[in-house]
């Protein structure tokens, strides 16, 4: 396939972008595990549990609330970009803001009264209740920070400005909630520590992405006149409320139910799995930030077969590049939760296999979705959703009191897939883009090959692998999978390009690596 030089500048941007998602959200897994490992290992599984129930309620409160304009600034940021309009990208962003700031004071408001209702609901065990009731209070004040926080964000990506987004969101956000959960854990504040960590990182990471935006991106605060179309962003941002809500449903609906049907114990053992699943999202977030921005643009400039080569290319990326972390939760499920937080975590084991197969496919699928945003088809969008978020409690009601956190995963797996799946099919129908190509079987069988070279070993030396090992294998199984892409032709002339652009922004060289690079590809 021939990749003109519009098309290698598009795939330059995005790998670019993809670049510093990807290291913002490598350093980020890192601080995030260090914060789970101490307050999963300080307060147990059920502290670490209702930190996670809290923290879901916090989702679906502000998601509630926000009427889906927290989700509008990005798609008018980038399209007005495209069409060169300064006055609507501030009027979008000042009238996202204008209407959100009294919707989330009066959630913060609502949650802080009614939470000694919620707290024994979310709780099978009443003997939490009032500690449950404290922590939904105190996290209350958070709801107007966390839904600017969006507003910020979304208005970066959608201005393309990806370095800054990622700082705020991966860096300050996980390094301050740490600082502050290692101080307060070792004040002694324990549960109430860690929530106030929280809230107090979250406030911080407010200011971050607002300087950012203001200083480094587009000034919101400046002598340019807004244009605020108040009617079309928010006859837009409905159908995404109904999505929004449908959404966290498919997120957080696991942790609740677990803890209403289980105990807060059992929610915490899942969200030990939940992160190390999420690795896996590393990747598809890592392409999928640059992707919708850069294609929205493109829609703007009518340029419909640049996204059509796009969206097949970050598609393979995002394939190569997680089909080998699927693979090694697959083989290393048990020790990774041994070693990051505990035997006791070890029993979510079954749960962490689950949820990687899943959100294995979501990551792959998830760029159609950003397709359906970026030319407006949004309508489409609250009924994928919802079908999958009905699913998920169907599902969730009927398999966690038979099979526990196991259950809760495979819920999960089946609804957000389901989600994806209608998202793609939709792309198809509407635009008859789709994504695949048949260098992703390809690298399918690259990854196959190596696990199996890794599993037999393993089964030769070690029932339980040291700690030491695992970082041995793991550079062979790179090597391997690195390798056999190269033989089976997987790689393209366009991705040469890419792996410049990403080493450029990275600062790294790696001349002999592309020379030997191009021998193979086609």
């Amino acid at each position: 396939m021939e990749t003109d030089h519009s098309d290698i500048k598009s795939l330059k941007k995005v790998a670019k972008g993809a670049g510093f998602i990807f290291m913002g959200m490598m350093i980020s897994k890192i601080i995030s595990f260090l914060y789970r490992f101490f307050v999963a290992r300080g307060l147990g599984p059920e502290g670490y549990g209702m930190i996670e129930i809290g923290i879901a309620v916090i989702s679906f409160v502000w998601v509630f609330s926000s009427l889906g304009l927290t989700g509008a600034p990005g798609r008018y940021t980038a399209f007005y970009k495209g069409k060169n309009d300064p006055g609507r990208i501030k009027g979008s962003i000042q009238a996202c803001i204008i209407m959100i700031l009294p919707l989330s004071i009066m959630a913060a408001i609502f949650l802080f009264v009614i939470s000694p209702l919620i707290a024994p609901i979310v709780t099978s065990n009443p003997a939490i209740s009032p500690e449950m009731t404290f922590i939904l209070q105190i996290m209350s004040f958070a709801i107007p920070f966390v839904m600017l926080n969006a507003v910020f964000r979304v208005s970066l990506r959608g201005l393309q400005n990806i370095k800054h987004m990622a700082y705020s969101e991966y860096i300050i956000f996980n390094t301050v909630q740490l600082g502050l959960v290692l101080l307060f854990l070792f004040m002694g504040w324990d549960v109430f520590g860690v929530v106030l960590a929280y809230i107090i990182s979250t406030v911080i990471t407010t200011i971050s992405f607002f300087y950012f935006l203001q200083k480094k991106t587009f000034p919101i605060i400046s002598r340019i006149k807004a244009i605020r179309e108040y009617r079309e962003i928010l006859f837009f941002s409905l159908p995404l409320f109904i999505g929004g809500i449908a959404m966290v449903f498919l997120t957080w609906t696991d942790t609740l139910f677990i803890g209403v049907l289980q105990d807060a114990s059992w929610s915490g053992i899942y969200n030990a799995a939940l992160p190390l699943a999420g690795l896996i999202f590393i990747v598809g977030r890592s392409f999928g930030e640059i992707f919708q921005p850069l294609t929205t643009e493109m829609y703007a400039k009518g340029e419909n077969e640049r996204i059509s080569k796009l969206y097949k290319n970050v598609t393979n990326w995002k394939f190569y590049a997680a089909f080998p972390v699927l693979l090694l939760l697959m083989l290393f499920s048990k020790n990774a939760l041994h070693f990051v937080f505990g035997p006791e975590y070890v029993s979510g084991a079954l749960a962490l296999l689950i949820l990687a197969f899943g959100f294995f496919s979501d990551s792959i699928l998830s760029t159609s979705t950003s397709i359906l945003y970026t030319m407006k088809k949004t309508r489409h969008i609250p009924f994928n959703n919802v079908t999958g978020a009905i699913i998920n409690v169907v599902l969730n009601f009927l398999l966690i009191p038979v099979y526990g956190i196991a259950g809760a995963a495979f819920a999960t797996v089946v609804s957000i897939n389901i989600t994806q799946g209608l998202a793609t099919i939709e792309v198809w129908k509407i635009t008859k883009m789709q994504p695949f190509t048949t260098r992703i079987f390809r690298s399918m069988v690259a990854g196959i090959i190596s696990i199996a070279f890794i599993y037999f070993i393993v089964e030769l030396f070690w029932e339980f692998v040291p700690f030491y090992m695992l970082f041995v294998l793991l550079f062979i199984f790179i090597g391997l999978y690195a390798v056999l892409l190269l033989s089976l032709g997987t790689l393209q002339k366009s991705d040469i390009e890419v792996m410049k652009a990403i080493e450029n922004r990275l600062g790294i060289k790696n001349k002999w690596v592309r020379k030997v690079i191009q021998k193979f590809v086609q």
